[in-house]
């Protein structure tokens, strides 16, 4: 009998980097193949047009837009499956943007952004962990609801309120990191508080603590 080996080269990443100088022109930039990139990295400015382009990439996993400023303007994004569609907001993450992008397990934000909009990842169930800058004061109502993938969440200092159901059926997560010293109002319907590890500033403990939308987490370790 004769012995057959069969040799399988592991499938390259497709990693794209650009700079985005005119809004609107992710798509052009990327060239023809843009729906078969599976890791990307943009600078620069982009509008709802580029938003469009990048929820057409169907295999997207991981992105980085930590230097990129998010503008007003361009067409409107679709998301959904019945034709809905939004329009991006300056320096927000704007409602519904990445919302059902399941294939997503990375995002690092940009430092510009102040607001994570209505259900702007909710179903980004491939989420892992996620990162909000100093500069974000306001999650908005569902924004990560159904990432049942996320363990952990880190939250900058900046943050004022956190909106309602913002973390509803995010039921894996095991820590938290605020840098917030005074308690943001809301904690977004945090599910199993019991079983959260709550990671604060040093000397805050007891102000989070005294505080309906913060009490009853397992730990509180000050850091």
């Amino acid at each position: 009998s004769s012995e057959i080996t069969v040799t399988q080269q592991a499938k390259k990443v497709v990693a794209r980097s650009v700079q985005v100088d005119t809004p609107g022109t992710l798509r052009e930039l990327l060239g023809a193949e843009f729906k078969d990139v599976e890791e990307l990295t943009i600078t620069g400015k982009i509008n709802g047009n580029d938003i469009e382009t990048l929820r057409l990439i169907y295999h997207l996993q991981y992105l980085d837009i930590s230097d990129v400023f998010i503008l007003d303007g361009g067409g409107y994004f679709p998301y959904g499956s019945w034709g809905e569609s939004e329009r991006t907001v300056a320096n927000t993450i704007s409602a519904d943007m990445f919302r059902y992008y399941d294939e997503l397990h990375t995002i690092i934000l940009p430092n510009s952004v102040i607001s994570i909009g209505q259900s702007a990842f909710e179903g980004c169930t491939g989420l892992t962990s996620i990162t909000l800058p100093n500069s974000v004061t306001t999650i908005g109502y569902r924004a990560f609801r159904s990432c049942t993938g996320l363990t952990s969440i880190s939250i900058g200092s900046g943050i004022k309120e956190i909106g309602g159901s913002a973390f509803e059926n995010c039921n894996n997560i095991k820590e938290i990191h605020i840098r917030a010293v005074t308690p943001p109002y809301g904690s977004g319907g945090m599910p199993y508080k019991s079983t959260i590890k709550l990671y604060i500033p040093k000397g805050s403990k007891e102000a989070y603590e005294k505080v309906w939308d913060w009490e009853g987490f397992y730990q509180y370790i000050e850091e």
